[in-house]
């Protein structure tokens, strides 16, 4: 066993349990008579030889006593126990005299009580030894008659100061020896241990002057709080000092806060973005991240776009110039940016200049000049695609000069962004396209037409000018189409190729056009194939003139025997050739097809004989009837045989019924459930779906739950009896069904026994254990998870035993319900987890800790108990931390790991922490870093102990030339390195920035050499002028140039003007109407919108009647020439005005040639020929109704040719317009009706006679003349004329 060092107090510990002992005992001497020799006898013996034995031996017997002891059990339990396991674990290192005097005093005692039986006990005195000791005594002996005490223990006083006995404890607030001692002033409740001054527990504010001790004697040494002082003051405290008991701050120190506003504590440091007393202030609004030194308000650094205020400070206060942008605003907007102003954090401008765009595209920086080709805002802008050299101004975008083919869109400008508009070509678009151009456009260059306009062609082959029309008889493309051969008299429109008229027997092949080239389709025939043949002709055809059929389709006949034409069906009930046939007699309605003799219908009871046709000739066999002898006799007919028209039966079969009872078939079996005659019986209730034989009433099988009452039969007619089920009753209930019943068809159980279940979760069979695990009814309810191997009692639920950490909800029962309490682990969880567990909590198994509280680690690192306090320089879980590297001491907290204080150039890293883990910041330096590097030190960083500069910054120097600090900035008119350069002579004020030597602004007249920088060191190029050159010449003057400080011009370019008279400045365009040398020419009176180019005087196009005198020029200052009109003069008037002549702006003419009318009634062109059949004036006339054709001369109405029958009024016009008198006909009234005719009349067309004449017949059957006679009929009528 290991041996302690000191045992003074192990000693003391000893002596004092055995002194009570031996004062208690009274009832167990026999018990100290057999320890007292055998001590005597070991410790005479074994002290000889070794002290360490003794005293081994005589705290084993006194341990032994202590057992039988039951006076005052609970102060031995307690003490005693307590005292022999330390002497026994701890050992004796070392025994000195004094104690080595009282354990021999001891054992003496313990022999004289041996040897003095019959004198009073130890702890007794007075009369029969019935007086107790006073407690106070030490060892619990006192003289035997007085009672008087030797001395008194410490802790206790004489009651009576005139008797030695120790009867009186010591009152609160005092200790030791005769209760003479105060305790400590730090005492909580200014109480202590009567006898060492031991406090319970210390106020706050206080902490034992000797650690060894339990004294409260100590009060917080500064820069602590709290109970034991083992808090420190917040960090933030002035002083680092504050009150012992509540850890409230006199003061905070700048930059920190009260956590708790309800407390003094600062113990809060400033939020990033505050800083100052109670954090108050904000840190400026350019600080990088919106932080700054929570004491000064000094940024880190700032924000791009802002600068130092006060530049002997670090504060982020002031937004950058207008001008300047970037890290502490040193850099220039970009020279292209508009107004010379850009974001004060990216330099992106807000806009451009026209002329300038992005170098980097992912940037709005306005540094880079257009390219050639490019021009306006952003350089997005193509030069015009006219420009000469596609290049332009890169303001404006104006041309040097046009392409051919192109114009200026607006004549204003200098842009060559019109092309020629159709029609135009040449320089300025100023000549115009041969007429026969197709769309009236030729190349805008060369004039040469892409095509040429249907009726039009080249005059000279070689060449693609379309300036020749169409000879007679042409027309189309190139004229190389002839006219339709129908057309009259083999002329056609030159464009379109459309007749005036067609030719009897032709038609238009597409009726949108006049065509004539089409000849009569079959089926039509006369004027223009408008009227169809016969519907009775064969082949649908007939002659295209006359409209005779060759012959009649099978259905018709003639409706006049004289004539060809099939126009008459045949009769209802009559078909075929001439309709001679009769329609078969079982047609219904006696009426069949007129072609083939087919009936639209049969009689019931009737059918086709041939199937192939449709006659209704043959009646319908035995056994079937209705239409067409479709239908079979109802399967339930007596013999199958039924009535051919109605399909009655005369009888039914048995198992049949009428479907309907108002007729007699037999067409409906019996009803699923009934049999027999007439269907009349129902089928045994216990039949399987309810059916059975139709005829005998015998089931197919039975339900469930239904046996046969006579198994002789097949009726299903007794039900299962109890406690079977199923097909035939032959199946037992279920062994778990309550009351050993179930149902008789599925065998569901009505309910189930406790520890039974269905096999089936889809029935209700109760024929399944619960399985392990499970218990209750329907084995619904699961074991309580702490059974042991998770199986218990499958009715009661009940566990044979619980798992470690688990216990009884309810200890009357046996079901381990119950996790251990936090706290506690183990059987029955009556073990408590070790104190230094996290949470007080531990694993309710094993007692392993889930995590050790900050400050512990394992004492025996194979294990989880956390009994084991950080060793020091260490902290935090498990004392794997070390304490921070700027720790004074290197020292700090177990817990947090905060240090007492910092060395010189460390801070803390967070704020609201004392750690000193934090080198000192580039830019800072001193005590916490709270210093700021001179405000010129190179990348703002110094010696962060001193603050020296390694360098400064341009536009810095030394205040002090002795020092090496960078705190004095450039005078003015200076700049760069150590401030030696000069600022450049361009500047305004001679002033410029003091790093860059950029000037804040430039005089006029002044410009950067490099775009990239703003030094004012360029004069204005030719064309610009003002400030930073970024005006251009009025586009108006000569050259392009003008003075660079006024813009005022030499002299100004055709078409332009002085906007303000009193300047020379070029800046107004002529205005419309007017052009050439200072606007005083007016536009030709012709021109389109009285507009005209403002420096040619040329005009954009003409007004209608109106020409170029010139054709080398576009000055509209010619008007059409008679028979001309319109846009350019190129429209003819219409071929039917009179004179030839029209009004030269739209063509109207003023009145119209006979023979033409206006295509559009809204107007007053004649530009129609008359229609076929009218003429004369505005066509108002219609054609003699004897024309051929129905048509004439659009100017005199004379026919072409007269129609049989006509013949002409006046013999000197070609009018047709009489008709043949009677008595003749034919063509031009010339021939004679024949002699046979009755009244000597015909049709005036064809001669063809009314009637003939007694005795007249005809030559030709074909024909109605009266052409032939008998000679006896000749003579007779020869006579009755004579």
């Amino acid at each position: 066993m290991e041996k302690t060092a000191d045992i003074g107090v192990e000693m003391d510990v000893k002596v004092e349990p055995v002194t009570q002992l031996m004062a208690d005992v009274t009832a167990q001497l026999d018990g100290l008579d057999r320890c007292a020799p055998d001590i005597v006898e070991r410790v005479h013996t074994d002290m000889a030889a070794d002290t360490h034995v003794g005293v081994g031996v005589m705290v084993e017997c006194v341990t032994q006593l202590m057992v039988d002891v039951t006076v005052k059990q609970a102060g031995l339990d307690i003490d005693v126990p307590e005292s022999a396991g330390r002497v026994h674990t701890g050992g004796i290192a070392d025994i000195s005299v004094e104690k080595d005097v009282k354990v021999v005093h001891a054992i003496q005692l313990l022999v004289n009580v041996a040897a003095q039986r019959d004198a009073c006990r130890l702890g007794t005195y007075g009369k029969n030894c019935q007086l107790r000791c006073s407690p106070g005594c030490p060892n619990q002996t006192c003289d035997r008659v007085t009672g008087y005490c030797d001395d008194c223990l410490h802790g206790w006083d004489h009651r009576d100061s005139n008797t030695s006995r120790c009867d009186k404890a010591c009152l609160p607030g005092t200790y030791g020896k005769n209760c003479q001692l105060k305790c400590s002033p730090g005492c909580a409740n200014q109480t202590c241990d009567r006898v060492t001054g031991y406090c319970d527990d210390c106020l706050h504010g206080w902490d034992h002057q000797d650690s060894n001790t339990s004294r409260c004697d100590k009060a917080c040494l500064p820069g602590t709080y709290g109970k034991n002082c083992q808090l420190k003051c917040s960090p933030g405290c002035a002083n680092q000092t504050c009150d012992r008991v509540t850890g409230n701050c006199d003061d905070c120190l700048h930059g920190w806060d009260h956590q708790d506003p309800n407390t003094s504590r600062c113990d809060k440091a400033c939020l990033p973005g505050t800083y100052g007393k109670n954090c108050q202030l904000k840190c400026s609004p350019g600080c990088a991240n919106q932080t700054c030194d929570r004491v000064t308000g000094y940024c880190d650094d700032c924000l791009h776009g802002w600068d130092h205020q006060d530049s002997n400070t670090s504060r982020c206060d002031k937004t950058c110039v207008p001008g300047t942008y970037g890290k502490n605003c040193q850099l220039k907007c970009s020279p292209g940016c508009a107004n010379q102003t850009c974001d004060r954090v990216t330099g992106n401008c807000d806009d451009c200049l026209h002329g300038w765009d992005h170098q980097d595209p992912n940037t709005s920086r306005c540094d880079k000049a257009c390219l050639p080709g490019t021009y306006g805002k952003n350089c997005q802008l193509k030069c015009s695609p006219g420009c000469a050299n596609q290049t332009c101004d890169r303001v404006t975008g104006y041309c040097d000069d046009c392409l051919h083919g192109w114009d200026h869109q607006d004549s204003n400008t200098s842009r060559c962004d019109k092309t020629c508009v159709p029609g135009t070509y040449g320089k300025n678009c100023q000549l115009k396209c041969s007429p026969g151009c197709a769309n009236q456009t030729c190349d805008r260059v060369t004039g040469n037409c892409d095509d040429c306009l249907h009726g039009w062609d080249h005059q000279d082959p070689n060449t693609s000018r379309c300036d020749k029309a169409c000879l007679p008889g042409t027309y189309g493309k190139n004229c190389q189409l002839k006219c339709s051969p129908g057309c009259a008299n083999q002329t056609c429109d030159r464009v379109t190729g459309y007749c005036d008229d067609c030719l009897h027997g032709w038609d238009h092949q597409d009726s949108n056009t006049s065509r004539c080239d089409k000849t009569c389709v079959p089926g039509t025939y006369g004027k223009n194939c408008q009227l169809k043949c016969s519907p009775g002709c064969a082949n649908q055809t007939c002659d295209r003139v006359t409209g005779n059929c060759d012959d009649c389709l099978h259905g018709w006949d003639h409706q006049d025997p004289n004539t060809s034409r099939c126009d008459k069906a045949c009769l209802p009930g009559t078909y075929g050739k001439n309709c001679q046939l009769k329609c078969s007699p079982g047609c219904a309605n006696q009426t069949c097809d007129r072609v083939t003799g087919n009936c639209d219908d049969c009689l019931h009871g009737w059918d086709h004989q041939d199937p192939n046709t449709s006659r209704c000739d043959k009646a319908c066999l035995p056994g079937t009837y209705g239409k067409n002898c479709q239908l079979k006799c109802s399967p339930g007919c007596a013999n199958q045989t039924c009535d051919r028209v109605t399909g009655n039966c005369d009888d039914c079969l048995h198992g049949w019924d009428h479907q309907d009872p108002n007729t007699s078939r037999c067409d409906k079996a019996c009803l699923p459930g009934t049999y027999g005659k007439n269907c009349q019986l129902k089928c045994s209730p216990g039949c399987a779906n309810q059916t059975c034989d139709r005829v005998t009433g015998y089931c197919d099988d039975c339900l469930h739950g239904w046996d046969h009452q006579d198994s002789n039969t097949s009726r299903c007619d007794k039900t299962c009896v109890p406690g079977t089920y199923g097909k035939n009753c032959q199946l037992k209930c279920s062994p778990g069904c309550a009351n050993q019943t179930c149902d008789r068809v599925t065998g569901n159980c009505d309910d189930c026994l406790h520890g039974w279940d269905h096999q089936d979760p889809n029935t209700s069979r109760c024929d399944k254990a619960c399985l392990p695990g499970t218990y209750g009814k329907n084995c619904q309810l699961k074991c309580s998870p702490g059974c042991a191997n998770q199986t218990c009692d499958r009715v009661t639920g009940y566990c044979d035993d619980c798992l470690h950490g688990w216990d009884h909800q309810d200890s009357n029962t046996s079901r381990c319900d119950k996790t251990c309490v936090p706290g506690t682990y183990g059987k029955n969880c009556q073990l408590k987890c070790s104190p230094g567990c996290a949470n007080q909590t531990c694993d309710r198994v094993t007692g392993n800790c889930d995590d050790c509280l900050h400050g512990w680690d394992h004492q025996d690192p194979n294990t989880s108990r956390c009994d084991k306090a950080c060793l020091p320089g260490t902290y935090g879980k498990n004392c794997q931390l070390k304490c921070s590297p700027g720790c004074a001491n290197q020292t700090c907290d177990r817990v947090t790991g905060y240090c007492d204080d910092c060395l010189h150039g460390w801070d803390h890293q967070d704020s609201n922490t004392s750690r000193c883990d934090k080198t000192c910041v580039p830019g800072t330096y001193g005590k916490n870093c709270q210093l700021k590097c001179s405000p010129g030190c190179a990348n703002q960083t110094c010696d962060r102990v001193t603050g020296n500069c390694d360098d400064c910054l341009h536009g810095w120097d030394h205040q002090d030339p002795n020092t090496s600090r960078c705190d004095k900035a450039c005078l003015p008119g200076t700049y760069g390195k150590n401030c030696q350069l000069k600022c450049s002579p361009g500047c305004a004020n001679q002033t410029c920035d003091r790093v860059t030597g950029y000037c804040d602004d430039c005089l006029h007249g002044w410009d950067h050499q490099d775009s990239n920088t703003s030094r004012c060191d360029k004069t204005c190029v030719p064309g610009t002028y003002g400030k930073n050159c970024q005006l251009k010449c009025s586009p108006g003057c000569a050259n392009q140039t003008c003075d660079r400080v006024t813009g005022n011009c030499d002299d100004c370019l055709h078409g332009w003007d002085h906007q303000d008279p009193n300047t020379s400045r070029c800046d107004k365009a002529c205005l419309p109407g007017t052009y050439g040398k200072n606007c005083q020419l007016k536009c030709s009176p012709g021109c389109a919108n009285q507009t005209c180019d403002r420096v040619t005087g040329y005009c954009d196009d003409c007004l209608h009647g109106w020409d170029h005198q010139d054709s080398n020029t576009s000055r509209c200052d010619k008007t059409c020439v008679p028979g001309t009109y319109g846009k350019n003069c190129q429209l003819k008037c219409s071929p039917g005005c009179a004179n030839q002549t029209c009004d030269r702006v739209t063509g109207y003419c003023d009145d119209c040639l006979h023979g033409w009318d206006h295509q559009d009634p809204n107007t007053s062109r004649c530009d129609k020929a008359c229609l076929p059949g009218t003429y004369g004036k505005n066509c108002q006339l219609k054609c003699s109704p004897g024309c051929a054709n129905q048509t004439c001369d659009r100017v005199t109405g004379y026919c072409d040719d007269c129609l049989h029958g006509w013949d002409h009024q006046d013999s000197n016009t070609s009018r047709c317009d009489k008709a043949c008198l009677p008595g003749t006909y034919g063509k031009n009234c010339q021939l004679k009706c024949s002699p046979g005719c009755a009244n000597q009349t015909c049709d005036r067309v064809t001669g063809y006679c009314d009637d003939c004449l007694h005795g007249w017949d005809h030559q030709d059957s074909n024909t109605s003349r009266c052409d032939k006679g008998q000679s006896c009929s000749l003579l007779l009528v020869n006579v009755k004329y004579l």
